[in-house]
Parts: structure tokens; sequence; C-alpha cells
């Protein structure tokens, strides 16, 4: 579920770091937690807010959430990366690549979980490049 960000720093006395450790309850990887804090703002002394639009996001859930659909394929070559310690794109995932992405390959990044890029940004650039 999605936080009401307004509601609890309203009702905390160190918002920011307990926004963090709400956070941290729910979500294990620290990077995810790390990039949902950036997109935190003061909007007036009192009161902090996401930069994220998340009335869209809790209204359009179900449709982001939703299995692919189209009958359509992609034949061209298609890299997908993942970390090795992420669980984004799982064997089943693998499967429905392959079906809409006849040309494609899923290689792993050692050492990384979601961010990638950014955990191990010098394998990520090196498969990346070697892909284009």
């Amino acid at each position: 579920s999605l936080l009401n960000i307004e509601e609890i720093s309203n009702t905390l006395r160190s918002p920011r770091k307990d926004i963090e450790n709400v956070l941290s309850t729910y979500i294990k990887e620290s990077g995810v937690v790390q990039f949902l804090m950036k997109n935190i703002y003061r909007k007036n002394k009192q009161q902090l807010a996401y930069r994220f639009n998340l009335p869209v996001l809790r209204e359009k859930y179900n449709e982001v959430i939703t299995s692919f659909t189209t009958q359509k394929t992609f034949t061209k070559p298609t890299l997908f990366l993942k970390g090795s310690k992420s669980n984004y794109i799982t064997t089943e995932d693998s499967v429905l690549i392959n079906n809409y992405f006849t040309n494609a390959s899923v290689q792993e990044i050692s050492n990384a979980g979601h961010w990638l890029h950014a955990e191990n940004s010098q394998e990520f650039y090196s498969k990346t490049m070697k892909f284009c």
C-alpha cells in the first residue's frame, strides 16, 4: 500500500527519518527506499509531500500491474538486464519476455539489486555497450 506522507509528516517529530523508517518496514531494498526519499520535499514548514503523482498512481495501480496483453511480437534484438540480487525478472517473466520479444536476451548484472546501473555501473555499462 502507498503511504500517506502528509499524514505521517504531521504526526511525527522527525518526519524525514521517520518516513524512511516506515518505508524500510515495507521495502527491504535500501536503494528503493533512498529513491523514494529523494522524491520527498517540504511542501511548507510543517508538511512534506511526494514529488510523484500519488493520486494517479493509486487510481491507475491495477492498470500498471496488469499483464501485457498484446498478441504482437518484437523481433529485433532486445536486451533485458537484471540485478543478481533482484527478483524483478523471474523465470516466469523470462518466458513472457521471450513470447513478446522473440530475439531477447536476459542477462544478469552481478552484485546488484533493482538499481543495477548504480550498484554495478561498470558491468551495466559493459553489457549495454556490447549489446549496442
